[in-house]
């Protein structure tokens, strides 16, 4: 992989050229989550890569498929910070290109959630229990992704790299947002969203700013966060601004989790087994942020779908929407249907059918 515009490293050995060797695999961005084609145990299936999870996730259907047994159970926390009990299975071998690891027990959760339809369905969700000891590359620009074992990968970049820090939360680095001068940054390619924090540093990093609620969706459910844009991030000597953040009310450390919103704004080079990371600005580094301007929470990702969640003070709530109704499907402006309501334009006009035929209007407007 040649994304950073560097020279090529000179090949001294039959190591560096095992290393230069490294299949590139194809990837896809569905709804802000890496998948790509993996193999867990010889079955092909769809994987996404999860660098905020310490173990693996597997779904419990394609546990069954596989013929994986319990071996225990375990305490996990999600988007609410409360612990609730999972399901362990026996340790499986995942084939990632051309490299084979073996996982720690896997935690069985449905992921129907990450699911959007049939050729998406995620059978497995990689933690670092599989990265740990391999180094990995990230094209967003190309949509490529790479893995190497790290004893053996020369080719890195000649620029100085970012150091990592290890916690309970995971590999950190270090970035600065309103409010503080420095924080801890909980890099998280599982979290499709931009930025999160505990209510702790949204006094500060949040404070004036207009703010209403929506659902995060964890390995615990779906529960309401409040919503507010982060007047300032910086990380990798790029700030942004106006950055959508979400609060978790039970969250009390001091770092705060920057999701892939932000991260596909740079390609990567991660050596976790030296705990350290590249990232270099691409193309993508000035769009604009996705921000809801409808305050429709669904959980499907198929039609029709039923209303999960309606946002305080949004349009959705403004014109009426109740949880629980069913949405049959969306219509633009221009009469085509949408698939879906997470990227609209400030004042766009929506008909929304309702599943019992009924008629509505919504426009779209920044609520938050």
């Amino acid at each position: 992989m040649r994304f950073l515009g560097l020279a090529s490293a000179a090949i001294i050995s039959g190591i560096c050229s095992a290393a230069a060797a490294a299949q590139e695999i194809p990837f896809r961005l569905v709804d802000n989550m890496i998948l790509l084609p993996i193999e867990v145990n010889g079955v092909p299936t769809v994987g996404r890569i999860d660098t905020g999870g310490a173990l693996s996730l597997i779904h419990p259907a394609f546990s069954g498929e596989l013929g994986l047994f319990s071996s225990g159970s375990v305490l996990a926390g999600g988007a609410s910070s409360k612990l609730r009990q999972h399901i362990m299975v026996s340790p499986v071998a995942v084939k990632l290109g051309d490299h084979v690891r073996t996982s720690d027990p896997l935690m069985v959760i449905s992921l129907n959630s990450m699911a959007p339809d049939a050729k998406d369905r995620v059978g497995l969700t990689i933690g670092m229990d599989v990265l740990r000891d391999l180094v990995m590359e990230i094209d967003f620009a190309r949509s490529v992704i790479e893995f190497s074992p790290a004893d053996i990968f020369a080719d890195f970049p000649k620029t100085e790299p970012m150091k990592l820090q290890r916690s309970r939360a995971g590999r950190t680095l270090s970035g600065a947002i309103t409010g503080s001068k420095s924080v801890r940054i909980h890099f998280d390619t599982g979290n499709p969203g931009s930025v999160n924090m505990g209510e702790h540093v949204a006094r500060s990093a949040l404070k004036g700013q207009r703010s209403s609620r929506f659902l995060v969706t964890g390995v615990d459910g779906s529960h309401p966060h409040r919503t507010a844009n982060l007047p300032s991030l910086t990380i990798a000597g790029v700030t942004f601004k106006d950055v959508p953040a979400s609060v978790a009310p039970d969250r009390r450390d001091q770092t705060i989790g920057v999701g892939l919103e932000v991260m596909r704004r740079f390609n990567l080079v991660l050596d976790f087994t030296r705990d350290r990371m590249w990232m270099t600005p691409n193309s993508k580094v000035g769009e604009p942020f996705r921000k809801d301007r409808s305050g429709i929470g669904t959980y499907s990702n198929t039609w029709p779908r039923r209303i999960t969640y309606v946002s305080p003070g949004s349009p959705a709530e403004r014109a009426g929407f109740k949880t629980g109704e069913m949405i049959d499907h969306v219509l633009n402006d221009s009469g085509m249907k949408l698939d879906e309501m997470d990227e609209l334009g400030e004042g766009q006009r929506l008909t929304i059918m309702m599943s019992d035929g009924a008629r509505r209007e919504l426009v779209a407007r920044e609520y938050y």
